[in-house]
């Protein structure tokens, strides 16, 4: 789910076999954590009945080695390409995009 927190995007990830959200953050903040939560109580008001009884009150971790962004703008990016990498159901090597910054210029290009 991607969440907008005050002008910056994040990416929960929801993983029902172990009721837990994960939390892909370019930019690791205990305001963006705290601002996913309320994400997650808008999406109880919205769609309840969607997600297993109690799912906002399970923990809520960081995402382990992601990529980090450099500017205050590419967190849109980094969260397309945070879904692409989870969606792709292979195992996700952070450490081969620790440079996603780096190609930053014609991951743009290649999305809009």
């Amino acid at each position: 789910m991607p969440c907008h927190i005050s002008s910056h995007w994040v990416l929960l990830v929801c993983w029902l076999k172990e009721s837990r959200w994960e939390n892909y953050d370019s930019l690791q903040s205990s305001l963006h954590r705290v601002g996913a939560r309320a994400n997650l109580t808008a999406l109880h008001e919205d769609a309840a009945q969607a997600f297993p009884k109690g799912f906002t009150k399970w923990s809520v971790v960081d995402a382990v080695d992601v990529p980090k962004q450099e500017n205050n703008w590419d967190c849109g990016i980094f969260v397309m390409k945070f879904m692409e990498a989870i969606l792709s159901q292979t195992t996700i090597s952070w450490k081969d995009h620790n440079k996603l910054h780096d190609d930053m210029p014609q991951v743009s290009r290649q999305t809009c």
